[in-house]
């Protein structure tokens, strides 16, 4: 077993709270283990913990040396390690004709290209967002979670290629073309 939530009280307890950990509705198997006097530690075999997931942490009923009882329940979460990549979505320009994988055309020489992305895991590390433009790297606006580009000149006419990439804070690379 390992440790999997501590709780630290600011003064010594008579009592470990009770601690549940779930994920959904399902209750982690586990131990409440007082000590130091005012620490609680839940402890669960962490290799059974599910990645790419929130578990909820919730504290009650813990007792101090004059018998007083937690009143309010303490709730927190933690997420597990991230493996999903992020995703990137074309938003525009809008094309003509698209058909699955993203092909098509465009009307217009300059477009304004958009592409969307997001991370429900960690998080975006949009210092790694890049964008390339047939084969040159451009340098996108980095809005929210949206990469944004225009090209200084208009495009030759005839096929281009767009690809997007950005990693999530736990290091998992998303790529889109």
């Amino acid at each position: 077993l390992q440790d999997l939530v501590r709780v630290v009280y600011d003064e010594p307890l008579s009592v470990a709270p009770g601690i549940k950990v779930r994920l959904g509705a399902s209750e982690l198997p586990g131990q409440v283990v007082l000590g130091p006097a005012d620490t609680a530690t839940f402890t669960h075999d962490a290799a059974d913990l599910q990645s790419n997931s929130v578990y909820a942490v919730t504290v009650s009923g813990a007792k101090d040396l004059e018998a007083n009882t937690q009143t309010s329940a303490y709730y927190s979460s933690f997420k597990t390690k991230d493996t999903v990549p992020p995703t990137a979505v074309w938003v525009a320009p809008p094309l003509v004709n698209p058909a699955p994988p993203l092909d098509g055309w465009l009307k217009a020489a300059r477009p304004a290209f958009r592409i969307s992305l997001a991370d429900s895991g960690s998080g975006l590390d949009l210092s790694t967002a890049t964008l390339t433009l047939d084969t040159a790297d451009v340098v996108p606006m980095k809005v929210w979670n949206e990469l944004l580009y225009t090209p200084a000149g208009d495009l030759a006419e005839g096929e281009h290629a767009l690809t997007a990439s950005v990693k999530d804070r736990a290091g998992n690379q998303g790529s889109w073309s």
